[in-house]
């Protein structure tokens, strides 16, 4: 589970972050598929065995792999990996530099809100001479040649991820810090549309072309209409962007783009108000918020709490008294 907010004190550019699982074993995102072991990057492996503390972690996909860690007073050495490693400092950073080849001499240091690269194949030499909060996304080469070939339509070898060292890049940062806010219950809907654009933006960075503008195509009527009934009769089902985009011959992050804009919200948003809605129809006949929370395929009665309240200001049982 993530540390709430109240239960913790920490500096204001640091995010919540997840509480260790004592098994290291992560419920699966996906819910209705079984558990299968976390697979780890070397980058991983090899902070898990320095003076690093890890603080949470969670698994997005089968290889897909959120990390959050505290470090200080260490040298820390990445070999080669099979993976990227994608690096958002949290709070902190003065006392960390880069000391390997070019880096050796160059005096710079991290500092909250700079972001590392580090691309598979590469390595590199650390040293933490101050207490520093950072997070890691590992993710596979796979994963962003897919995106290049599905979404941009190019050649998915043209795609060679640069090593960046302390870079400040607003819009990067934007885009991987709400991905690190990604609540332990979210869907794969909302952890897809959280992750595709951070895709995108490293294929600029990687091209040196200007991140991508703000979509402005929209859905057809048809297209609209069928995306609502299809979501309607499944809004309590574990959906992904795949689904949808299947319905429409569209790919997902095109698919993600012009729904916001034909419908003013994400797809995940869309479905989440089906949910509810469903919700306080189902609180007001008399249900029991447990199974309420159930029927509505919120990820349990914990998760379907806080986010009835959230957005409605009282509790599943408060609004079924009042009801």
């Amino acid at each position: 589970m993530w540390l709430d907010e109240h239960s913790a004190t920490a500096p204001s550019t640091d995010l919540h972050i997840l509480a260790v699982n004592r098994s290291n074993r992560l419920p699966d995102p996906r819910g209705h598929r079984s558990f299968r072991p976390m697979k780890h990057s070397l980058v991983y492996h090899t902070l898990s065995g320095s003076n690093a503390r890890l603080l949470g972690e969670r698994r997005l996909t089968d290889d897909l792999h959120l990390a959050f860690w505290q470090n200080h007073n260490d040298r820390v050495h990445y070999t080669k990996d099979k993976q990227h490693t994608l690096s958002l400092y949290l709070n902190g950073g003065h006392g960390s530099r880069r000391v390997d080849g070019r880096y050796r001499t160059s005096g710079r240091t991290g500092a909250a809100g700079t972001l590392c690269l580090l691309p598979q194949g590469e390595e590199s030499t650390w040293e933490i001479s101050e207490t520093h909060r950072f997070a890691h996304l590992y993710f596979p080469d796979r994963a962003i040649k897919r995106f290049a070939e599905r979404e941009r339509n190019m050649d998915p070898q043209r795609v060679q991820l640069p090593d960046l060292t302390f870079a400040q890049h607003e819009s990067l940062e934007a885009l991987t810090r709400h991905l690190f806010l990604t609540a332990a219950n979210d869907n794969p809907l909302q952890v897809e549309q959280k992750l595709l654009p951070i895709y995108d933006c490293l294929i600029s960075i990687a091209l040196d072309q200007p991140v991508t503008q703000p979509w402005r195509g929209g859905l057809s009527t048809v297209h609209q209409r069928r995306l609502k009934e299809y979501l309607a009769e499944h809004f309590e089902q574990t959906l992904t962007l795949s689904d949808l985009a299947g319905l429409v011959d569209l790919s997902e992050y095109h698919l993600q783009r012009a729904f916001k804009t034909s419908l003013g919200c994400s797809p995940a948003e869309y479905q989440r108000e089906l949910r509810l809605d469903h919700a306080r129809h189902l609180l007001s006949s008399g249900e029991q918020a447990n199974s309420v929370a159930i029927a509505c395929g919120f990820a349990n009665p914990a998760h379907f709490s806080r986010i009835f309240k959230q957005h409605l200001g009282v509790t599943p049982s408060e609004y079924r008294t009042l009801a």
